[in-house]
């Protein structure tokens, strides 16, 4: 299950829609929070780090401050060893395509070995989280093990509804007759299946669309308090390719997502 949960943010920039969510997520689950900021070697360490943990007291977290010049690789480092740590932060989404754009959540997500909840650009200031809906986005394509995991983690730690598991299926393929419905089918019931075995029940659907964050974003228009969970990989030398599927759907969607690595560690 997870331990803590630890949110990056910029403290000195104002308002983070990562802090209520992680907050709220702290609460429900009676987990410690930690508020992690990165910044450049201040001119006065002492009293500005007085400063960032007054505002940090305001939402009722502890404050971890770390120097440093590269943000994305100072935030993997603090949560490098942390086990069950449950890493929050909010995200523009336009530069998950490459770390090279220079965005945090592109190098975040490329490196750490940890499940990430983003929160994207579409998602509003107050995110209802009363008591969430996981909808676990599969793909035949990768392993769902590391997904399965997690979900059992959340829901042992945060509780909430039934979750969903879902999967797309395109509307044409080519060549025709390539997708056999009953066995995209037969897919996403032995995943339920096996988190069955651990205690969690939950319930299946088998989307149609030419576009699967389109046919998601509609599903989850009826679902409770959702978040999405997605499975990815990574290129080799670092490089993320958290680029398609769940680039776009952590750009459009109105819930969180919850990127979980393939690789993420096992029990």
């Amino acid at each position: 299950m997870f331990n803590s949960v630890v949110i990056a943010t910029d403290i000195d920039a104002g308002s983070d829609r990562a802090i209520p969510v992680g907050i709220a997520l702290g609460r429900r689950g009676q987990l410690p929070v930690e508020v992690l900021t990165i910044v450049s070697e201040p001119s006065a360490p002492v009293d500005d780090t007085r400063r960032r943990s007054a505002r940090a007291d305001g939402v009722g977290a502890a404050l971890r401050v770390v120097h440093g010049d590269d943000i994305g690789a100072a935030i993997v480092d603090q949560v490098r060893d942390r086990d069950g740590a449950l890493l929050v932060m909010s995200t523009s989404a336009t530069g998950l395509v490459s770390q090279r754009r220079g965005s945090v959540s592109a190098h975040v997500l490329s490196a750490t070995r940890q499940p990430v909840l983003l929160i994207g650009p579409a998602v509003p200031d107050a995110v209802p989280l009363s008591s969430t809906t996981l909808v676990a986005c599969i793909d035949r394509s990768q392993d769902s093990g590391a997904a399965l995991r997690v979900i059992e983690s959340w829901q042992g730690s945060f509780g909430g509804r039934r979750p969903w598991v879902v999967e797309v299926l395109a509307t044409s393929a080519w060549p025709a007759g390539t997708i056999d419905e009953n066995v995209e089918r037969e897919q996403v019931d032995a995943v339920a299946a096996v988190l069955g075995d651990h205690g969690v029940d939950p319930a299946t659907r088998v989307l149609h669309g030419g576009d699967p964050v389109q046919s998601l974003l509609e599903f989850v228009a009826e679902v409770d308090d959702a978040i999405f969970v997605t499975t990815s990989a990574r290129w080799a030398g670092g490089r993320s390719h958290w680029y398609s599927t769940t680039r776009r759907l952590v750009q459009r969607s109105p819930r969180p997502v919850l990127v979980v690595p393939a690789d993420v560690p096992g029990d």
